[in-house]
Formats: C-alpha cells, structure tokens, sequence
C-alpha cells in the first residue's frame, strides 16, 4: 500500500483530493481538512489522529479490503492471521443498537452487520467495514465475496454512512457485480 500514511509526501501532495463542504447558501466550497489542525498535510510534528488523519487511494484501500475477505491473505502472501480477522469482525457489543445505521453491531475497529436495511441492504448479514472521515466508506461482504470501496471528499455533511449516495453506490455496485 505505497500510497496510504499519515504524512503524505511532497510527491503525493499535488494527487491529494480537495475536500469540500455545504456553505449557508448551500453552494460546494473547498473546505479545509479538519484533521490537519491547521498544518500541513506533510507536517510530522502534528498527531497522527487515527479517527480522521490517514491518507490512502482507492487502490491501496481495496487491496486492504480484499485481504481481509482474503482472511488475512492477499495474493499468496499472509498479512493477518485468519484468528485476528475472524476476531476483527466477530460482534462484540452484544444486542446493543449501535453505529451510524439500524441493524448493525460492532466489532473490534469495524462495524458489523446484524440485519441488512436501508444504506446496508445490499450487503449480507456478516458484512464489515467502516465509514471514514469525509464519507469514504469500505465494506466487505464474507457472502457475496465482494468488496465495496466508496471515496468522497465532503465536509459538514450529515451521516455519511446512512447518505443517500451510500445506498446507490451499493445497490448499483451489487447490481453490476451479478
């Protein structure tokens, strides 16, 4: 995953996205990244804030969401034991309502799906993934050996992981993946 750090290179400066976020007048406008504090994206002396400060491509977050379908393995080589993925996605939280959507639990750093509905009901019961800062959402569905890897770039919006845009991509990605 060369392209996924907490501190991006001078080299990847001019690839990184713009975020953006609803003005009063509800226009798009570029929106600083709040993570960053005020510094620079390449700045080491800043926290590398876990909840809203790692920086990757679409690739390199498919190539980690395929290998956790992969339990742990991709393409012959073994990152992740099979027991800590299993572990990972294993709900935690027992019947407790939890997460941004119905229907859900939570494992260990991922959110787990109970019963599909609504923004989940393209994905299988077992599903498991997370909803990062600015929207972007990965999911990997165990069942349908499928990995659905979404990345926007939007600020001072509602629930991203319950957005209308969510639902579509999913509903349409499924559709395309039969």
């Amino acid at each position: 995953m060369p392209d996924t750090t907490f501190y991006p290179s001078s080299a990847q400066l001019p690839r990184l996205a713009k975020s953006y976020r609803r003005n009063d007048s509800g226009q798009l406008e570029v929106a600083d990244i709040f993570s960053l504090a005020g510094h620079a994206p390449t700045d080491k002396q800043r926290m590398p804030a876990a909840n809203a400060g790692l920086f990757t491509t679409a690739a390199d977050y498919g190539k980690f969401c395929r290998m956790l379908l992969g339990g742990g393995e991709l393409d012959g080589k073994r990152i992740l034991s099979a027991k800590s993925v299993e572990t990972m996605r294993a709900i935690v939280t027992g019947d407790l309502a939890t997460g941004f959507t119905p229907g859900n639990g939570w494992g260990i750093g991922c959110c787990v799906v109970r019963e599909p509905q609504g923004a989940t009901e393209a994905l299988s019961p077992g599903s498991f993934g997370h909803g990062g800062a600015y929207g972007t959402q990965a999911w990997i569905d165990p069942i349908m050996e499928r990995v659905y890897v979404l990345m926007t770039q939007r600020a001072n919006f509602p629930n991203a992981d319950a957005s209308e845009v969510r639902h579509k991509f999913q509903e349409v990605a499924s559709r395309l993946a039969r």
